[in-house]
């Protein structure tokens, strides 16, 4: 994305106001609710007003490439979540394939009783069925996942928290706790 000069705010120096102008000006802002912003001015007779200008579109400039970095490594965050997502669905079919249900009778009050005992045809599928079962790779999984997020939103908020106001910055260190909670095991998975 390029960088374009444009006209985006109306500077007034106070100092070239007369008195009853600066009054003036000020019941008009205040009466349209017009907020005013801190900012600095650098007039272009200024030696370092290019030098300025430059700074501006580097600065914005490296926003957009560091924002673009984020979004990519998110997406490859992603993209290795689904994958990991489908392996567990495919150890969760292997489990469930190897299962063999075993009718089993017993005697109960003198009455026969028959029930399903699950068994398994390898210990591989028995073991996975406790892994799936337990929820250790499904937790394993969110906790990764929550902390993946919990370090991009750092990221985010070390690199680009600057440009944000302080509002959004506490919103993305509150996030970020969240999901280092999540990724510790004290949040919902």
């Amino acid at each position: 994305m390029s960088f374009e000069r444009e006209e985006r705010y109306i500077v007034v120096k106070i100092k070239d106001l007369s008195a009853s102008q600066a009054v003036a000006l000020c019941r008009i802002l205040t009466h349209n609710h017009i907020h005013t912003r801190e900012c600095v001015v650098v007039e272009p007779d200024w030696p370092i007003y290019e030098q300025t200008w430059d700074a501006v579109r580097r600065l914005s400039q490296g926003m957009e490439q560091e924002a673009d970095a984020l979004r990519s490594r998110l997406q490859e965050i992603e993209a290795e979540r689904d994958a990991l997502a489908e392996c567990l669905e495919a150890a969760q079919r292997i489990a469930d394939a190897d299962r063999v249900d075993h009718p089993v009778h017993t005697m109960s009050d003198g009455e026969p009783v028959e029930f399903v005992s699950p068994g398994w045809r390898t210990k591989m599928g028995r073991d996975l069925h406790v892994a799936l079962k337990g929820g250790s790779i499904a937790t394993g999984l969110a906790r990764r996942d929550a902390r993946m997020k919990a370090e991009a939103l750092h990221e985010a908020e070390h690199e680009l928290g600057k440009y944000y106001s302080p509002c959004c910055r506490d919103a993305m260190k509150q996030m970020a706790r969240m999901y280092r909670q999540q990724a510790e095991g004290g949040g919902d998975e």
